[in-house]
């Protein structure tokens, strides 16, 4: 019984890379949006680092991008505050979205 079982697990895990369906953690990017005109992000060109100025007059939930290192987890930006997200330098911003 204990054979079948793995069977079944790894037949409907292989269904599910096959067809795309397999759910994963974090958010994809067809889930990802994009951020309200009231926050503005504090980044340039060779600085290992984001802020995330929020000077909305609600929360908003952000998730910063980073090539070739670990994106932040989302992370919410209360109204009227800033959330500064660092990496390390061998790591490049891609951008800032919802989640």
């Amino acid at each position: 019984m204990q054979r079948m079982s793995r069977r079944i697990m790894s037949g409907a895990a292989m269904l599910a890379l096959a067809t795309g369906t397999l759910v994963t953690g974090g958010t994809s990017p067809a889930m990802a949006g994009t951020l309200p005109s009231c926050v503005n992000l504090g980044w340039a060109p060779g600085v290992d680092s984001v802020s995330v100025d929020n000077t909305c007059g609600y929360d908003v939930n952000a998730k910063v991008l980073v090539n070739n290192w670990s994106d932040s987890d989302c992370h919410t930006v209360k109204a009227h505050t800033t959330w500064r997200y660092e990496w390390y330098f061998l790591g490049d911003f891609d951008g800032v979205v919802t989640c």
